[in-house]
């Protein structure tokens, strides 16, 4: 039996952050499955598909996309979670560190695994020792963490302290300056479960500058790797672009939060209530709370929000 992250938004109709439900893109998706099935006989697709997500990162004309180039080492990745969880194993005798409204899961691991071993950015100073994650665009509001700045990074680079930034949300946004030049960045990863509906198939990468040599970076010298899934991935990436979904659904996203009194994100799935008029969706901010329109852009049609 599947058990939610945050159970408390279980049932709300805005609550889950998740591909917006176009017809087109799911029969695509069936079609992929059986397209590429051959994929896993083919020792060709996972450097393909890494090869291809690079350029296809690097095509977007909604935001700028700089530093990349640093990363030379790449890897499949199941989703960006792999390569979170890898992250925690290599830097397990370091306290862990996100911003309030961050992705449940880390603290969700954090509670159970690394108990005395985290804290929250807003409530703790850096200290050496520590290792940073961090989504950009950020999981509680789709745009860039107002705190994550060079003085921010410069402070963990000269503290010695690792950053891990999440892009997951690339691929649904715009207006952003995505500079991972920074020496403070040592990688960055993204997936492909927000632009396609492919969540359950765990089609991400990781973006390293140096070889880790931990689990993730052996699997994938040895192609012992989810082929199947790298091949559907870069099928997809191959029929639309990483700003194709964000220019279909700008308009009814305005539209959308005009009618709940929401404020535009930069990433075309949300609108963000900083009013408080929705705390019953809040996922630990103090400011802000998150609001998925995906499941009703092709209806053009919200639904009840009703509280409980």
């Amino acid at each position: 039996m599947t058990s939610p992250l945050q159970p408390e938004l279980v049932g709300r109709p805005y609550a889950p952050a998740e591909c917006v439900v176009e017809q087109t893109q799911i029969d695509r998706a069936k079609t992929a499955l059986a397209y590429v099935a051959p994929a896993t006989l083919d020792d060709t697709v996972v450097p393909g598909f890494c090869e291809h997500y690079r350029s296809w990162i690097q095509s977007t004309k909604l935001n700028t996309v700089t530093g990349l180039d640093q990363f030379p080492v790449t890897a499949f990745s199941q989703g960006t979670t792999e390569a979170f969880d890898n992250f925690y194993i290599r830097n397990h005798n370091r306290r862990f560190r996100v911003f309030r409204g961050e992705y449940i899961y880390h603290r969700r691991i954090w509670q159970q695994h690394y108990i005395n071993q985290w804290a929250y950015l807003d409530d703790d100073s850096l200290a050496v020792g520590d290792a940073v994650i961090v989504s950009w665009p950020f999981a509680d509001t789709g745009n860039k963490h107002q705190q994550l700045s060079n003085e921010f990074l410069d402070q963990c680079h000269d503290m010695g302290i690792p950053v891990l930034i999440d892009a997951a949300f690339f691929g649904v946004c715009a207006n952003q300056d995505f500079n991972f030049s920074h020496p403070a960045i040592q990688e960055v990863v993204f997936s492909l479960s927000k632009s396609f509906p492919v969540s359950n198939l765990r089609i991400g990468i990781r973006f390293a500058k140096q070889d880790f040599e931990d689990g993730m970076q052996i699997y994938h010298g040895t192609q012992y790797v989810n082929k199947l899934s790298a091949g559907i991935g870069l099928y997809l990436m191959s029929f639309r672009g990483p700003d194709e979904a964000y220019s279909l659904w700008r308009e009814r996203q305005q539209d959308f939060c005009n009618q709940l009194g929401l404020e535009l994100s930069d990433t075309v799935l949300f609108g963000i209530d900083t009013n408080h008029r929705y705390d019953h969706y809040n996922r630990g901010s103090v400011n802000t709370n998150r609001l998925c329109f995906s499941r009703y852009y092709e209806s053009g049609k919200l639904v009840p929000d009703v509280q409980s």
